[in-house]
């Protein structure tokens, strides 16, 4: 079954995928644009930037231009009245999703009709999720629990700013981002360890002693050194966290999954450990990374850029592939994107950003596989309103139980 296309929009905007995922553009900067409308310097700054970087985007700009310099229409493009046609008989039949428009045409010049009715038409007041007893569910925001090494607790949410000394070491909470500062010489009294955890419907950052960043995602906890050794630095995860190691040849930096091991030396990748799923998978966006058994190096594979390690709980095996990790990584930049995914699985993620439970009404709905790229900021109801758009899916919701009809 071929995966069915979500078109994210919002506040009157549709994203355009012309080539690869990673190549989007907001359609509403080009039409403000196009029209001599005020746009801003940072839109219209990336507006140049994304004509720039490939020449079909600067083709795709024109071609809109000429669309409504010539009266919103190609004449003489057999493919695009073709197209054009298609749109006109999709949108005439209410009950076929405007979604499905996406996969009409794939050329440049076709696709721009395609784009610009969708731009219309899905400002138009979607079909409501059903709603029971419930208000709106709202996104996942900055917040975690830091345990100190002694057990003591702290809440790090947005409100709250704080700066704690630990031995040698002083970190500073912004609400928002932990930070360790370097410690001028190493403990004396051996390595103390702390962890943030952060709950369903979180996300949260910090800054490692050594320089390095994580990310955590939602229901996720990282358990590190306040300090690191000289030799080597080690620190253990559940759940998902994307990483930006800072590089230091004499020490490589390790991150433990329970029984999957990541060695680096600098370099930054995603890593999905969830203990619910069998399959722990880490996506390298840029450098060298190593992935291993814990207790059986040999078993091992290295990656390189564009390339994601699949290690299986069960068996113990680790293989690789190669994907578009912006498929994997966009969470940190406040996108879901899903690449020929199932709703069961795109069910857990939303389950997790909004701290909701899901209930399956029919387990074979969790097979459907959908391809989309969606704001995590939106509330769950413009969401699941995207996925209903289908005619795949129904959804209802009572307070924080979402149904999947």
């Amino acid at each position: 079954m071929s995966p069915i296309s979500i078109v994210d929009v919002s506040q009157g905007k549709i994203r355009c995928d012309m080539s690869k995922q990673r190549n989007i553009i907001d359609f509403e900067i080009i039409w403000k644009k196009i029209h001599r409308m005020v746009v801003p310097q940072e839109e219209d700054k990336l507006l140049q930037g994304w004509m720039d970087e490939n020449p079909d985007h600067l083709e795709f700009y024109r071609q809109v231009q000429r669309f409504y310099a010539e009266g919103s229409h190609f004449g003489g493009n057999k493919e695009v009245e073709k197209a054009w046609k298609q749109v006109q008989q999709k949108t005439g039949n209410r009950r076929q999703s405007v979604v499905r428009l996406a996969t009409i045409v794939s050329s440049v010049a076709a696709s721009i009709v395609v784009v610009v009715v969708l731009f219309y038409l899905t400002n138009r007041n979607p079909g409501p999720v059903n709603l029971a007893n419930n208000g709106t569910i709202k996104p996942g925001t900055n917040k975690a629990v830091l345990i100190l090494n002694d057990g003591s607790r702290y809440n790090l949410l947005p409100e709250k700013s704080f700066v704690l000394k630990e031995g040698y070491s002083t970190l500073h909470s912004t609400g928002r981002k932990l930070t360790y500062t370097r410690p001028e010489k190493m403990e004396e009294a051996g390595i103390k360890y702390n962890t943030v955890e952060v709950p369903r419907g979180g996300e949260f950052s910090i800054q490692l002693s050594d320089g390095t960043k994580v990310w955590l995602n939602s229901e996720s906890a990282l358990r590190y050194p306040v300090q690191f050794s000289e030799r080597e630095r080690t620190v253990e995860l559940t759940g998902e966290a994307y990483f930006e190691v800072a590089k230091n040849e004499h020490s490589p930096f390790l991150v433990i999954s329970g029984e999957q091991v990541v060695k680096v030396l600098g370099t930054h990748f995603n890593i999905s450990s969830y203990p619910e799923n069998n399959l722990i998978f880490t996506t390298l966006v840029e450098g060298k990374v190593e992935v291993y058994e814990k207790n059986n190096q040999l078993n091992k594979c290295v990656l390189m850029p564009n390339r994601q390690s699949v290690f299986s709980k069960r068996d113990l095996l680790v293989s690789s592939r190669k994907v578009d990790p912006l498929a994997f990584t966009a969470w940190k930049e406040g996108r879901f994107v899903f690449d020929d995914e199932s709703l069961g699985s795109i069910m857990q993620t939303l389950s997790r950003w909004y701290d909701v439970e899901v209930i399956f009404a029919n387990a074979d709905r969790k097979n459907i596989r959908f391809t989309g790229n969606l704001q995590r900021s939106a509330n769950i109801q413009k969401i699941l309103s995207k996925i209903e758009k289908t005619e795949e899916v129904k959804f209802s919701t009572n307070n924080r139980t979402i149904t999947v009809e």
